[in-house]
């Protein structure tokens, strides 16, 4: 009997084992999206020696200065690219892919997480015009939100808008600008 329960269990498992050879690998499909941290990274690469206006406004305070950047201090300027990159780990398969002529627009799938809501990527000519996008954080102590715009003219930044605020829990909101326009050299 128990030799019998042995080879009924080695049977199935046999059967099982066989099954299972007949069935295919499922694909992943991947879904692509653009890499803007290697397209700010060649973008720092393009300003370098390039001057940037920069208006910063926090409230009703506002200050505008001018700068010399170098290919690092560019990277830093461009830091925002980070949060705007759809292309990261955490992302895949999360955003819905919308292509209207011109415009290539990803948004965040309703229930998924992420600070990155929107991007919008329109071209002209195969390249990029303008990239836009709405970050949003919502912690337990902050809210911290941004819309972001940036123009482009022959795949160079020519300048970028960043509009905002932050609110921290038993503080008041802050609304924040910065605005920057380069002069190409």
């Amino acid at each position: 009997m128990y030799r019998l329960n042995n080879l009924k269990i080695v049977g199935l498992l046999l059967i099982a084992l066989v099954g299972c050879q007949k069935l295919k690998p499922t694909e992943i499909n991947i879904p692509e999206y653009p890499d803007l941290k290697a397209f700010y990274l060649s973008q720092a690469e393009k300003l370098s020696s390039s001057s940037l206006r920069k208006q910063v406004r926090l409230d009703d305070k506002s200050e505008i200065q001018s700068f010399q950047f170098d290919t690092l201090q560019w990277e830093e300027e461009l830091s925002f690219f980070k949060e705007m990159n759809p292309s990261q780990p955490e992302y895949v398969g999360v955003f819905d892919k919308e292509v209207k002529g011109n415009e290539v627009r990803f948004t965040l799938k309703e229930g998924e997480k992420g600070i990155l809501k929107k991007l919008l990527l329109v071209k002209k000519g195969g390249q990029y015009s303008s990239i836009s996008a709405t970050i949003h954080e919502d912690k337990y102590v902050y809210i911290h939100h941004r819309e972001v715009e940036v123009t482009l003219k022959d795949e160079v930044i020519t300048s970028f808008d960043i509009q905002g605020y932050q609110n921290v829990i038993l503080q008041d909101t802050v609304r924040f600008g910065i605005n920057g326009k380069v002069s190409l050299k």
